[in-house]
């Protein structure tokens, strides 16, 4: 059965303040994407690992930790930019997207999370989900972040242009994974899975390579996981 909507939605409210930041971030900010692709087949491999050991964390989380790992030596990504000057953050507050009923978009915020564990990470991260899924999120749990992840994954898409969450300079998208196949060390086919990351960054603060350096070395790091 469809779903019945209305014809006409005025901007106002949550969907006007909405609507209101992504013009604003459009049009005051040089924003420029990259993608890339990374085989999350290693981090799979640790989450069954950790699942038999009864720790049921989720890939998301798993992601998460990493991306703050290499951030931690990326940390020209870890800002904002506000009249006319950058900010670098000494630390992580990762900000994540969360898809809520009517068409809306919050984003909680995780604070310092580099000094987390991957266990804290998914508590504090489904604490924060649920506030959001509840219309309880105060503004102090949303503002104050110094990068944004937005996550995809469960689509279609694999490969997509965030739009930045202003003042911050930098953007994560974790995209659709789609099954490939490679030459393992013994010369046989090898199932991969290979996920979709899109990263933007708002080229005022921080230019191609060094942000093509993040995103490869994320991707190395995704590739190369050890599970401990």
């Amino acid at each position: 059965m469809d779903t019945q909507i209305n014809n006409l939605v005025h901007l106002k409210g949550v969907r006007g303040a909405i609507a209101k930041k992504m013009i604003h971030s459009l049009q005051s900010s040089a924003q420029l994407s990259f993608h890339a692709e990374a085989n999350i087949s290693p981090l799979l491999d640790c989450k069954r690992q950790l699942s038999a050991q009864g720790n049921n964390v989720s890939l998301q989380d798993m992601l998460h930790l990493v991306i703050i790992a290499t951030l931690g030596r990326h940390m020209h990504l870890n800002g904002k930019l506000e009249n006319n000057a950058i900010t670098y953050d000494p630390d992580i507050h990762l900000s994540f997207a969360v898809s809520l009923a009517d068409n809306l978009l919050v984003t909680p915020t995780i604070f310092s999370a580099q000094h987390l564990t991957i266990t804290e990470l998914q508590q504090l991260r489904h604490e924060a989900t649920g506030k959001a899924q509840r219309n309880e999120l105060k503004p102090k749990d949303y503002t104050g972040g110094s990068i944004t992840i937005t996550n995809l994954g469960l689509s279609r898409v694999k490969y997509f242009t965030p739009i930045l969450n202003t003042p911050q300079i930098a953007i994560l998208g974790l995209g659709a994974t789609t099954e490939s196949y490679k030459l393992n060390a013994a010369g046989e086919l090898e199932a991969t899975k290979l996920m979709g990351l899109s990263l933007t960054v708002d080229h005022r603060a921080i230019d191609g390579v060094p942000a093509a350096n993040f995103l490869s070395d994320l991707c190395t790091n995704i590739e190369e996981i050890e599970c401990e």
